[in-house]
C-alpha cells in the first residue's frame, strides 16, 4: 500500500503554543497548535468551537508572535492513539509582521525533510 499525502499543502508533524480568542465572544484560550500547514492548523483540545467560528489567534514561532485570524473548518475529530480532541482551522490573513516569520519557519522546515518524511 501507499501512504500517498493527498493534501496540497503538506503538514509539519510539530506542536506550537498558540493562544486564540473567539471573535464573538472574546473568551481567550491556550493550547498548542500542530499539523500545521501555509493553509492552517489544527488544534488540540479546543473549547467550545464549532464549524464556521472565526478566531484570531497568536502562535510562537522561534520565540516571535505570529497573529493572524482563522476559520474553524472541522471540531470534534480525535487525534489517533491519545483521545484527544481537535479542531481544524483555516487561515484567513496574518498580520504583515507575521507572515515572513510564518512562512520561513514552514519552509524552512519542509527543505530541510527528505520526500519520504514528508508523507509520515
Amino acid at each position: 500500500m501507499h501512504n500517498t499525502e493527498r493534501r496540497r499543502h503538506p503538514r509539519l508533524s510539530i506542536a506550537l503554543p498558540i493562544t486564540y480568542w473567539k471573535v464573538h465572544d472574546g473568551s481567550v484560550h491556550h493550547s498548542m497548535a500542530f499539523d500545521i500547514a501555509k493553509r492552517g492548523f489544527s488544534l488540540k483540545e479546543p473549547q467550545d468551537l464549532i464549524i464556521e467560528d472565526t478566531i484570531h489567534f497568536e502562535m510562537k514561532i522561534l520565540e516571535k508572535d505570529v497573529t493572524g485570524t482563522a476559520k474553524v473548518l472541522w471540531s470534534g475529530g480525535v487525534v489517533e492513539r491519545s483521545d484527544t480532541e481537535r479542531a481544524g482551522c483555516i487561515i484567513l490573513t496574518l498580520a504583515e509582521s507575521s507572515r515572513e516569520i510564518y512562512y520561513n519557519f514552514i519552509d524552512g522546515i519542509m527543505n530541510k525533510l527528505t520526500p519520504e518524511s514528508r508523507r509520515s
